[in-house]
C-alpha cells in the first residue's frame, strides 16, 4: 500500500515538483562540508605548490637548473596560477639552452591568463636570440614600464635601443628610469658609453669618475668600465681597473673576457710580456677561445717567442683558418720564419681583401725586401702613403731605402 501511494504520489507531482526534487538533491551532493574539503584542498595545493616553487629557486640559485625545471614543474602541477613559477620555468630553460621550452613556458602562462614585466623580458631575450631586435626592443619597453624600478629591465631596453642606432632615445630613457632604480654602477657604466657613442667625450669621462668610484663593489661593474676605458683609448686606466679583478683569490668573473681586454691593453702599452702574462694561465686551456688565440700568437712575436705564436695561431686555425686576421699571424710566422715566397702570397691574397689596409702593405714591403725585390717594396711603401700619408712605418722604411740605395 505505501508503495502504492507513493508511486501514485510520484505520478501526481507537477513537473516543476520533479525539478526541485533533483535540486535537492543536488544541493545534498554539494553540502558545506563537501565545498570546505574541496577548498582545503586547493589551499593545500596552493601550499605545496609554494614550497616547491621556494625549492625551485634554492635550485636555481645554486647552478642546479635541471633540478630547479623539474621541481618547479611539479610546483606547477599543484599550483597553475604562480606568475613567477612560469618565470622561472622560463629562466631554468634557458639556462639550459633550451629556447623552445622557454618560449613554451611563457606561452603557458598566457593561456593560464598570467601577465608579469618578467614575462615580457623573457620574450625579449628570446626575440634577441631570434635576431628579432624590433620585437625585442618593444618587449623590454613594456616590461620596463610594467615594472620601473628593475635595473634589468631598464638596462636591457636601453641597451637594446643603443643596438637599433638610437642613441638619443636610449640617453633620454636612460636619464628618466635612473631615478626609479637603485644603480649598482651599471647605470654610470652604460651612461658612459651612450656618451661615447653621442661623441660627448666630457660628458662619458664625467660618467666614467662615477663609475669608477663603484668598480670596487662590484666586479662586473669593473669589468664593464675597463672595456669601456679600453674602448676610448685609456688603457693604463683600464689595467688599474682590471688587473685587479685578476689577483683576487677565488673564481675570475667572466675570466676569458677579462683576460683578453686586460692583454689588448698591454699590447697598445707596448708590453708585450704583461700581455702574454695575461693570457698565460688561460689560452692553453680555452683552445676554443679563437680571440685569445690570437693575441697571445701576436703577444708572443712582439716577445720574440715564436713556439708560443706557433701553438696559439694553429690552435685558432682549426676552428678559423680562413680568418683574415689568423692568416695575418700565419704569414707573420712564415716571414719570421724566412719562408718569403709563401708570405709574400698570403699578404697579397690579404692586401687584394682589405686594399685600403696601409699596415698590410707596410708588412708585404717588410717581405719583399728581405727578399731583396726593393722596387716592388718601394711601389707598396708608397701605395700604404697614398692610404695615410703620415703613416710612420711607411716613411721609415722609404727612409731606410733611400739611405741604402
Amino acid at each position: 500500500m505505501t508503495w502504492t501511494l507513493s508511486k501514485r504520489c510520484w505520478n501526481a507531482c507537477a513537473p516543476g515538483a520533479i525539478c526541485l526534487a533533483l535540486c535537492l538533491v543536488s544541493a545534498c551532493q554539494s553540502t558545506p562540508h563537501a565545498i570546505d574539503k574541496k577548498n582545503a584542498e586547493r589551499r593545500w595545493s596552493e601550499v605545496r605548490g609554494k614550497v616547491k616553487h621556494q625549492l625551485a629557486v634554492q635550485q636555481y640559485e645554486g647552478g642546479l637548473f635541471q633540478e630547479a625545471c623539474d621541481t618547479v614543474t611539479e610546483a606547477l602541477a599543484l599550483d597553475p596560477t604562480r606568475t613567477d613559477s612560469y618565470v622561472l620555468l622560463a629562466r631554468c630553460s634557458l639556462e639550459l639552452n633550451k629556447p623552445a621550452s622557454a618560449q613554451q613556458a611563457i606561452q603557458l602562462a598566457h593561456h593560464a591568463g598570467l601577465q608579469s614585466p618578467a614575462l615580457n623580458y623573457l620574450q625579449g631575450v628570446l626575440y634577441e636570440q631570434r635576431n628579432e631586435p624590433d620585437e625585442a626592443t618593444a618587449q623590454y619597453e613594456i616590461a620596463h614600464a610594467g615594472d620601473p624600478a628593475q635595473l634589468d629591465y631598464l638596462i636591457a631596453y636601453v641597451e637594446s635601443l643603443a643596438a637599433g642606432e638610437k642613441t638619443e632615445r636610449a640617453r633620454t630613457v636612460l636619464r628618466e628610469g635612473a631615478a626609479q632604480v637603485d644603480d649598482d654602477g651599471s647605470i654610470a657604466v652604460l651612461s658612459a658609453y651612450l656618451a661615447m657613442l653621442a661623441g660627448k667625450t666630457e660628458e662619458a669621462t664625467a660618467h666614467l669618475q662615477a663609475a669608477s668610484a663603484l668598480a670596487t663593489k662590484n666586479d662586473v661593474v669593473a669589468l664593464d668600465l675597463g672595456r669601456l676605458l679600453t674602448r676610448g683609448g685609456r688603457y693604463a686606466e683600464a689595467i688599474a681597473v682590471l688587473q685587479p679583478l685578476l689577483d683576487e683569490p677565488g673564481e675570475v668573473p667572466m675570466e676569458g673576457t677579462l683576460r683578453r681586454v686586460l692583454a689588448e691593453c698591454h699590447l697598445n702599452q707596448g708590453d708585450a710580456r704583461a700581455a702574454k702574462e695575461a693570457l698565460a694561465d688561460y689560452a692553453p686551456f680555452h683552445v676554443e677561445d679563437v680571440a685569445a688565440q690570437v693575441l697571445l700568437a701576436k703577444a708572443s712575436i712582439a716577445d720574440g717567442d715564436m713556439i708560443t705564436a706557433l701553438t696559439a695561431v694553429t690552435a685558432a686555425e682549426k676552428l678559423h683558418a680562413q680568418d683574415s686576421e689568423v692568416r695575418l699571424i700565419r704569414a707573420i710566422l712564415l716571414w719570421k720564419r724566412g719562408d718569403l715566397k709563401t708570405a709574400e702570397s698570403m699578404l697579397r691574397e690579404l692586401v687584394r681583401a682589405s686594399p685600403t689596409d696601409a699596415d698590410l702593405r707596410c708588412l708585404l714591403a717588410e717581405v719583399l725586401l728581405d727578399k731583396n725585390d726593393t722596387d716592388a717594396a718601394r711601389a707598396s711603401l708608397q701605395q700604404a702613403l697614398r692610404i695615410d700619408p703620415n703613416l710612420e712605418w711607411a716613411n721609415a722604411a722609404l727612409a731606410r731605402l733611400g739611405q741604402s740605395s
